[in-house]
């Protein structure tokens, strides 16, 4: 009766240990290896404790293993963000102006929206006439080089979406010129046109841990939910 009662009590025992969860990942921190401050831009935990009781066996192993978990990082730049053109006379002008440089450690998205050709302010003093600029965008070295996007209107910009793929020279930086093309014609009155649009450049590889304001989700001490036992 007392062995029935013993095995019963082990078997209870080891069912009840296979339905514990894994033993909680514990938080370690990380310090700036150059000025060996603690940083919140990195994490260390630390699970899959190792015990091994009194032996007599010549040879112990032990695994460790060393995973890292990198977020997607993103760095753009544009060199101006307002084209002003100052027209004397009617014609068709173009000029690159504006110089932007992007550079990130996974596929990127760009997207336009709202671009528009520029409208005739209420505030000038003619009511006017034509009461738009024509207005087309491009992207290249220039617009005779091969690189070069062509030229599109507000509206085809507006429904672009240009991925930029990993690669090593997008992680060292790739850089471009926007280009600008005016249309004035005799029709438009003297006086002052503006239209403004957006770019907006969405990261693609993004780890579970970042929110989308770029911190940590939920917080640097509370990603021990992202900590496997995958070795």
């Amino acid at each position: 009766m007392k062995r029935f009662v013993l095995l019963a009590m082990t078997a209870m025992l080891a069912l009840g240990l296979m339905g514990m969860p894994a033993l909680a990942a514990n938080f370690v921190g990380a310090y700036d290896a150059n000025t060996h401050v603690a940083t919140d831009l990195a994490a260390l935990y630390s699970n899959l404790p190792h015990e091994a009781g009194p032996s007599n066996r010549w040879v112990r192993t032990t695994e460790f293993t060393t995973e890292v978990q990198v977020a997607q990082w993103s760095y753009w730049q544009f060199l101006g963000t307002k084209w002003t053109w100052f027209v004397r006379k009617p014609g068709e002008y173009y000029a690159d102006s504006i110089q932007a440089t992007i550079k990130s450690n996974g596929n990127v998205a760009i997207t336009f929206d709202g671009f528009e050709n520029p409208q005739y302010l209420d505030s000038n003093a003619l009511d006017g006439v034509k009461k738009e600029i024509e207005v087309v965008y491009g992207a290249g070295s220039s617009p005779t080089g091969p690189d070069f996007t062509g030229w599109l209107t507000p509206e085809e910009l507006n429904e672009e979406e240009v991925i930029i793929p990993d690669s090593e020279d997008l992680h060292e930086g790739l850089s471009f010129k926007l280009w600008n093309k005016i249309t004035v014609c005799e029709c438009n009155s003297a006086g002052i046109y503006r239209s403004t649009g957006t770019i907006t450049m969405t990261l693609q590889n993004q780890m579970p841990w970042i929110d989308e304001e770029g911190n940590w989700d939920p917080s640097q001490t509370g990603l021990s939910s992202y900590v496997t036992n995958d070795r």
